[in-house]
């Protein structure tokens, strides 16, 4: 699989927003857009998300995770997020 970076963008936060985890990972599911606009995350607003995060997809430009970029100081914090599906399919190979 060839991944590279683009933009994040709404619709592809709307997407994560229906991603599921499983058993103990359940607790990285988002709740629904709605819930993150009206609790201001980070990731739905647009300056945040044009400055701090990046989408990674594949060769057929299918968002498979993103990446969140945070300065602090002088040091970078980088969060990690990979769709489930290929998270399990990865483990289980």
């Amino acid at each position: 699989m060839n991944l590279k970076l683009k933009e994040l963008n709404q619709e592809d936060v709307k997407e994560i927003c229906n991603w599921k985890y499983e058993n103990e990972y359940a607790i990285y599911n988002f709740p629904d857009w709605s819930i993150i606009i009206s609790q201001n995350w980070a990731i739905s607003i647009e300056s945040k998300r044009e400055n701090e995060f990046v989408a990674i997809i594949n060769e057929l430009d299918n968002l498979c995770g993103y990446i969140r970029f945070i300065k602090k100081g002088r040091l970078y914090f980088s969060w990690n997020w990979i769709k489930p599906i290929i998270m399990w399919t990865r483990a289980r190979k």
